[in-house]
């Protein structure tokens, strides 16, 4: 193992003086360099590629996208928790704060080789030695196939070998009890709004499709008052920010639920709930209530009780999901309207409202999330 270390250290020096290393994935063997134009430069020639051609940024850890994208949205954060490490590549796209602020903190050179466009492209690969590499690497690594332009990528270290004989300073031996898959890396770009697949690749659409899901869950006592209420009121602003319809939020990825602690199972939603729902242009007639269930709770990414009680008794029943969890109002319980006249609907609903944009909010930028 130390001397896998020492190898490995080797290697990053190498990377961090503009040199080229052959390192493996779980797909197939990358040439990494430093994203800096010279050492692009030098990729350029050993793989035979055209200059415009991009090349993918390689992390160590997932969590390091948060040095080159500030500020990932709700479907791209939910595709890097599941998707990563993995052969997944995402591309995303930067809005001008976002890239302003890349700009301060990178070289020129970088900043050039990274942001063409406004986009990046990202993979955080699936192999220990890889990822070693990469850790123990000072700059950005991008790292393209190791092949000529237009053959088939290397698997094996001796075809890497063969191909670039004398080209490249060091290859990082990867094989093992696990072969690599010798496809290709499925490459998506990722918007609030939908996927695209730019790559078909080792994972397939409807997987991505599936990591990349956001469900959002509201629960009361009996799932026929307030968290129908928030779920429908939910359902028009996620329409509204998405530019669709409500009926195009499943298609889009935005699965909105409730349920209720002591529900019955297929009640409507109360009469007054109905009314001030669709005076607001929600409509809720066709809700039927839903006992709560652990495996919702454990599926769902947002969690929202409409008081600290309904928070509480949901992190009873499934303790794993405690940190999903949350009140809707932070500030104040959403009181029960059940008993109260058509007005006690409009005062809970428009107390919903108000706390539904703020933690809508705080989905799309965590940094705004309540403590």
């Amino acid at each position: 193992m130390e001397r896998d270390g020492d190898k490995i250290r080797s290697a990053a020096h190498l990377l961090d003086t503009g040199g080229i290393v052959a390192f493996p994935t779980e797909t197939v063997y990358g040439l990494g360099c430093v994203a800096e134009p010279e050492a692009i430069a030098r990729l350029d020639r050993v793989k035979g590629r055209p200059p415009d051609k991009r090349y993918t940024l390689h992390v160590g850890d997932k969590e390091d996208v948060r040095r080159y994208v500030p500020r990932p949205g709700p479907k791209a954060r939910k595709l890097i928790s599941r998707a990563w490490p993995g052969p997944v590549t995402i591309v995303f796209s930067l809005n001008d704060n976002d890239l302003a602020e890349q700009k301060r903190v990178l070289s020129p050179g970088a900043f050039s080789v990274l942001y063409s466009g406004g986009t990046i492209g990202i993979r955080c690969i699936d192999n220990y030695i890889g990822r070693a590499l990469l850790r123990q690497a000072a700059g950005p690594i991008v790292a393209p196939s190791a092949n000529r332009s237009g053959q088939r990528p290397a698997t094996r270290s001796d075809e890497v070998l063969s191909m670039f004989d004398g080209q490249i300073p060091m290859v990082l031996a990867g094989e093992g009890p696990v072969a690599m898959s010798g496809q290709s890396s499925t490459v998506v770009k990722v918007s609030d709004s939908k996927i695209e697949t730019l790559r078909p690749g080792v994972v397939s659409d409807n997987d991505i499709a599936s990591m990349s899901e956001i469900r959002i869950l509201f629960v009361c006592t009996g799932n026929t008052c307030r968290s129908p209420m928030a779920a429908g009121l939910s359902r028009k602003l996620l329409s509204e920010k998405l530019n669709c319809g409500v009926d195009g939020l499943e298609s889009m990825g935005y699965i909105v639920m409730s349920c209720g602690l002591a529900a019955s199972e297929s009640a409507g939603a109360s009469p007054n709930a109905v009314a001030v729902c669709k005076e607001a242009g929600v409509d809720i007639s066709g809700h039927l209530s839903k006992p709560l269930h652990c495996e919702e709770v454990r599926r769902s990414d947002y969690i929202f009780g409409m008081t600290q009680q309904h928070v509480d008794a949901v992190r009873r029943c499934c303790p794993e999901a405690a940190s999903k969890c949350g009140a809707l109002d932070d500030t104040n319980d959403i009181a029960d309207p059940i008993s109260g006249d058509k007005d006690a609907y409009r005062k809970c609903a428009e107390q919903i409202e108000k706390a539904l944009k703020k933690r809508l909010g705080e989905i799309w930028d965590e940094n705004r999330r309540s403590k």
